[in-house]
């Protein structure tokens, strides 16, 4: 009978210790991330870098298939497509700049496929402005079902990355927290009848 609870107690808390591990601030299968200014103001952005998880790539440029789509544009040579060339440049006019300064301007970056994501970067302005430089952002899957949503503050210098909180656990903990679940229900049922 001390064995059988031993075991159980042991099952428990590998299932637990499992769920609670942090999934390395991972947010699992994100299709396009939405930015939109917190103030709200204009969205000014030098370059938006989304990092994959397990490979360090930065799924948001343009040369990894990623598309950038936005409500408006300022119109003076800054291109939406500034926002995701690689280079940062965080003078303008060489960066993106939304036509409006409402809460409905919105800069959205999708990837080329759905990508598990460990960090986002964004590089605001530093010529003037930075004051504007503070973004609310939502990751979406290819549904467009809300993963996450956060701030991110894109400093003068732009130097100030933002690492995503612990996202949904990964598909092998879930797997081991049911297996453990189910271990103890047998070894319950078990000892129950016997």
């Amino acid at each position: 009978m001390r064995t059988v609870r031993a075991l159980t107690g042991f099952t428990f808390a590998i299932a637990v210790a499992a769920w609670a591990a942090p999934s390395q601030a991972t947010v699992y299968g994100v299709a396009s991330v939405t930015v939109t200014s917190a103030i709200p103001d204009y969205i000014q952005i030098s370059e938006f870098i989304a990092t994959q998880a397990g490979t360090g790539l930065d799924v948001a440029l343009a040369s990894q298939g990623a598309t950038v789509n936005v409500s408006s544009n300022y119109g003076g040579g800054d291109s939406p497509s500034y926002a995701i060339d690689g280079i940062i440049s965080t003078n303008y006019p060489t960066m993106f700049h939304s036509g409006g300064n409402s809460s409905t301007e919105f800069l959205r970056v999708s990837f080329a496929a759905p990508a598990d994501l460990s960090s986002l970067t964004i590089y605001g302005r530093s010529d003037c402005c930075t004051s504007r430089d503070l973004y609310n952002v939502t990751l979406a899957d290819a549904r467009g079902t809300l993963l996450f949503s956060g701030q991110i503050n894109a400093t003068a210098d732009g130097t100030l990355g933002y690492s995503l909180p612990l996202g949904v656990p990964e598909p092998g903990s879930v797997l081991i927290l049911g297996a453990g679940l189910l271990g103890i229900g047998v070894v319950r049922r078990k000892v129950k009848f016997s």
